[in-house]
């Protein structure tokens, strides 16, 4: 009976040897198979980015100066719309991504107490203002002929607190607008 204790002791030690060795071939072959799974799953990533850096669709990018239209501020039409001076010529200049209430409405009952506020509010920002840097994404006209952009009162774009149309937004005037068949959406305002 001894000796069947012992020889069951023997044969159960050398099974569990044997599991042991597969199980570590086993996760040796794992390593090996997923190592490369890894490196090409990193490099698409890279790629990808890669791509999106060059199409320029990365969030927030900084504009250098030569990447800005310099301007002369002429007046607010209202509170996302002003109109500036370019070569000589006047351009009506819609902000893009925000949206403020309706103050020069043509049908005046679409007019509001906050779209007036919102148009005073742009004007008081500008106000003793000259000079302005447009930054324009991918569409640079609406429908109506308006220059999009992104206003900028200087040329430091690291702060986004120098954004017009971040501003209006960040302040309560503006609320956060996306037009769906529209490719301008670089800032998607944070």
């Amino acid at each position: 009976m001894l000796l069947c204790f012992a020889f069951a002791k023997y044969i159960i030690h050398i099974d569990l040897q044997t599991q042991r060795k597969f199980a570590d071939k086993e996760r040796g072959d794992m390593k090996r198979k997923t190592k490369p799974i890894i490196i090409i799953i990193i490099l698409i990533i890279i790629a990808g980015l890669t791509y999106l850096y060059f199409q320029g669709k990365l969030p927030y990018q900084n504009p250098t100066p030569s990447e800005l239209d310099k301007v002369t501020y002429v007046r607010a039409k209202d509170g996302d719309t002003i109109v500036v001076n370019k070569n000589g010529e006047e351009k009506t200049v819609r902000l893009i991504g925000i949206d403020t209430p309706e103050s020069v409405h043509p049908d005046e009952s679409k007019n509001t107490k906050e779209g007036e506020e919102a148009s005073n509010h742009t004007k008081d920002i500008l106000q003793g203002t000259t000079t302005l840097y447009l930054e324009y994404d991918s569409e640079k006209e609406d429908k109506y002929g308006r220059t999009l952009a992104y206003v900028w009162l200087n040329e430091d774009t690291s702060n986004k607190e120098n954004m017009l149309n971040y501003r209006l937004l960040k302040e309560g005037y503006a609320t956060p607008m996306q037009v769906k068949s529209s490719p301008n959406n670089k800032y998607r305002f944070y």
